[in-house]
């Protein structure tokens, strides 16, 4: 059955995606951290971006839906602003204290 739905290849593919977005990444973290001064240039760079998100875009398989949204909830999520941050140790939830009674 795994050979009729082509579950390998379709994997394959996906670790291509991902290895090209990644290279991608790395491309936006250097032009964010090394930008031309050139506003001509960084026109240039950026729409080269572009061109190659594009043609990932085109070429990248196709995410399922179910998938797609629950990645965008994930990212929302993560998004919003808090009014404070906790530690990451302080984050669970508090258990309740031990409270001893008296047998008299």
């Amino acid at each position: 059955m795994q050979t009729f739905l082509g579950l390998s290849q379709r994997a394959d593919q996906h670790k291509i995606a991902c290895a090209r977005y990644d290279a991608l990444r790395r491309s936006l973290e250097i032009l964010k951290t090394f930008s031309p001064s050139d506003p001509i240039e960084l026109r240039r760079a950026i729409t080269e971006v572009q061109r190659q998100l594009d043609r990932l875009s085109e070429t990248s398989p196709a995410v399922p839906a179910r998938w797609k949204k629950k990645i965008e909830n994930e990212l929302e999520i993560r998004s919003r602003e808090h009014i404070f941050q906790l530690p990451v140790a302080q984050r669970r939830a508090p258990t309740p204290e031990k409270i001893e009674v008296d047998a008299a």
